[in-house]
């Protein structure tokens, strides 16, 4: 009601004059769309046969003929296809959806993160970053500063989320950053 008359006498109230509730329905209304958008962006990263994927550079690899041991891409990339289709489409747009849906997508992370990137981009250091050949090294370089870039946005989510809330509810579970690439 304070919120109606407020608006009605032309008031403007801040995120931080909201009552509680009303406080968090909008963050997690606001919030779910930014994460929609992240798992865009993990699929897109989990898709071998994209050309500007880490794991097309991975996948095309080869030094003297030695490939590097990676699992099937397809795994983590179905996992993220069936929270997109499946989970995201039908759960209800509350703070109980948002935080089930970021412990999933943490989980996806970190196991992109250690069987994909982290095993291949060790491979690559134990072999030799210098026996790659030149247009793999520059997709390599790019595509690892892309993944890493996009951890660091994940981090600025939760964090973001977090602060915005009224009850901090988002964890983060550490995912490891690759190696450098020297």
């Amino acid at each position: 009601m304070a919120l109606f008359l407020a608006m009605k006498e032309g008031w403007s109230l801040g995120l931080r004059d909201l009552p509680i509730g009303i406080k968090t329905w909008w963050v997690v209304r606001t919030r779910f769309r930014e994460f929609d958008g992240f798992v865009e962006r993990l699929l897109e990263q989990t898709n071998a046969t994209r050309m500007d994927s880490i794991l097309n550079v991975f996948t095309n690899l080869q030094f003297d003929s030695v490939t590097l041991k990676i699992p099937s891409w397809s795994y983590v990339h179905g996992l993220a296809y069936q929270l997109k289709e499946n989970e995201m489409k039908w759960a209800k747009r509350n703070l109980e959806a948002l935080i089930w849906n970021v412990n999933i997508f943490n989980a996806l992370l970190r196991e992109f993160g250690e069987l994909y990137v982290n095993a291949a981009i060790d491979q690559v250091v134990e072999i030799g970053f210098s026996k790659v050949q030149g247009n793999y090294r520059h997709k390599l370089v790019n595509g690892r500063d892309k993944y890493i870039r996009f951890l660091d946005d994940w981090d600025g989510f939760v964090d973001g989320t977090n602060r915005a809330l009224p009850t901090p509810s988002l964890t983060k579970q550490g995912v490891e950053r690759p190696k450098a690439l020297n």
